[in-house]
């Protein structure tokens, strides 16, 4: 989808982080919880970006749902309308009067 890049980069940023930290760590900090680094500062903006991008797009994606419910009861009549119209057409004599008249 177009709008994968808003949600790969911040995700990206947060694994680049992720890998730093636990580069950082070395062996001799082995008992440290790697994924500490969920709780820096730079971490937690970009888990808010996130969250707010993923809101937005639900509220957008729930608006979307929303229209086509909308207008979903009228697809049935409109099927209808359609094929009573293709039955009041004589499909025969069109094309037997439009070889007529390509053949004049």
């Amino acid at each position: 989808p177009k709008n994968t890049k808003v949600f790969t980069e911040p995700i990206s940023k947060l694994f680049s982080l992720g890998v730093a930290k636990f580069h950082q760590m070395g062996p001799s900090n082995s008992n440290n919880d790697w994924l500490d680094f969920l709780m820096e500062e730079e971490a937690i903006k970009i888990i808010q970006e996130v969250d707010k991008k993923a809101q937005e797009s639900l509220r957008n994606f729930y608006n979307d749902v929303k229209k086509v419910t909308a207008i979903m009861p009228y697809y049935s009549s409109i099927d209808n309308d359609f094929l009573n119209l293709l039955d009041e057409v004589e499909l025969d004599k069109i094309l037997k009067d439009a070889v007529e008249a390509l053949a004049d």
